[in-house]
């Protein structure tokens, strides 16, 4: 993990003008960054440390509870905010999930984990408008607290995504998007890796045995676009 690239990313973005449609200003604007005490309050509610990375954004460019240039819906931190992690603990409040400890397939290690152990960053995917949402895989110790991320499927609810960790993801969001217009429309990181709307669409549509047909499949269709973007496995 290299603070210094999360934040030569931050000031980048900060320096590109919001060049988003104009009914999307409003909340693509982000809001006021987040103080150490919001930050403190959230990861006692989530029951983990968040991340250098998360926290560098949070508190340098935008505390959340808004949508990363109109592309990422991201959660926030702080009891005034509608989507925060001081209210939200897991992925089961993003997908209105009510199954205390209901079962998660991790299809880029063939593995189950449990919904409670993913905390999300985001809540939905602004183009699909749904709630499939990337969260911190949280299931084990990590060194310094850089966990995995991982993307969630709103309709099989599983796993249908990893990287390495949050600044992966955002490297990869700003890599794709730094360099577009309004008018080329800012992608969710998720659309760089899977690139082709067909395969993209079959794995957030399916549910889990379908998924189990076609996931590695649709991955190595697509193992070029992961390469591309420093990712492997």
């Amino acid at each position: 993990m290299s603070i210094e690239n999360v934040r030569k990313i931050i000031e980048e973005m900060k320096r590109k003008k919001l060049d988003v449609e104009e009914c999307l200003v409003e909340t693509s604007t982000p809001n006021p960054c987040a103080t150490e005490e919001m930050i403190l309050s959230a990861e006692k509610n989530c029951g983990i440390i968040f991340p250098e990375s998360y926290k560098t954004f949070l508190k340098e460019y935008g505390n959340g509870d808004f949508y990363l240039f109109g592309a990422e819906p991201l959660m926030g931190v702080g009891d005034k905010l509608v989507d925060s992690l001081t209210t939200t603990k897991n992925s089961l409040s993003v997908l209105m999930q009510k199954e205390h400890g209901k079962d998660c397939y991790l299809f880029p290690e063939n593995r189950m984990i449990s919904l409670c152990q993913l905390v999300p960053f985001t809540y939905g995917d602004s183009l699909e408008i749904s709630n499939d949402h990337w969260a911190f895989l949280c299931d084990k110790e990590y060194p310094n607290h850089d966990y995995p991320v991982v993307c969630v499927s709103q309709h099989s609810e599983d796993v249908i995504c990893k990287l390495d960790n949050f600044e992966k993801w955002l490297e990869i969001f700003w890599i794709g998007n730094k360099d577009r217009k309004a008018e080329d429309l800012y992608l969710p990181t998720f659309y760089f890796l899977y690139t082709d709307w067909q395969g993209r669409m079959d794995l957030i549509d399916a549910d889990r045995s379908e998924l189990m047909e076609i996931y590695d499949r649709i991955r190595m269709e697509n193992d070029a676009n992961f390469k591309k973007y420093g990712v492997n496995g």
